[in-house]
């Protein structure tokens, strides 16, 4: 199993930046390859929601379903899913700042059969992938242009 966790600093309230994170028609605003998202049954998220997505790979697109396994609003969300020798667990966790949010995403991914040994290659793209779709948020939700090129960040 590896685990890949990224933070970032939003300059608005959790309850704002709740909004946007848990509402699944903004999803592909701020996850790169993410193309559409809903969520079963309509409305805020709760433990045993599903949200049903589709992912561009490789001018492909890929279905999968995540669920919802825990929801404290405006403060954490944890999901698990399965897709194909990957199995996982994550989420968000919102922290109160003095003048924003403290928005950290985190996942543990296992890898079953041949695939277990690039573990670490998918992990390194995954950390890569959760830095540039946090920062793809912050700029959303406190109403910057997206980047243009590359994005580079740090792990916090």
């Amino acid at each position: 199993m590896s685990r890949t966790e990224r933070t970032v600093v939003v300059a608005r309230s959790g309850p704002e930046v709740w909004a946007v994170l848990t509402d699944p028609s903004r999803v592909p605003e701020w996850q790169r390859f993410i193309v559409a998202s809903r969520v079963e049954p309509p409305g805020p998220p709760r433990v045993g929601s599903r949200l049903h997505q589709s992912r561009s790979f490789l001018g492909r697109r890929i279905e999968f379903t995540v669920t919802a396994t825990e929801v404290v609003s405006p403060r954490r969300i944890s999901i698990e899913g399965e897709y194909g020798p990957a199995r996982f667990t994550g989420g968000y966790v919102l922290d109160p700042r003095r003048g924003g949010t403290r928005l950290t995403y985190w996942i543990d991914l296992t890898l079953g059969g041949l695939f277990r040994s690039l573990s670490d290659v998918v992990a390194a793209e995954l950390a890569r992938q959760a830095a540039a779709d946090l920062e793809a948020f912050r700029r959303l939700i406190e109403g910057q242009p997206p980047p243009r090129g590359r994005v580079v960040i740090a792990s916090v």
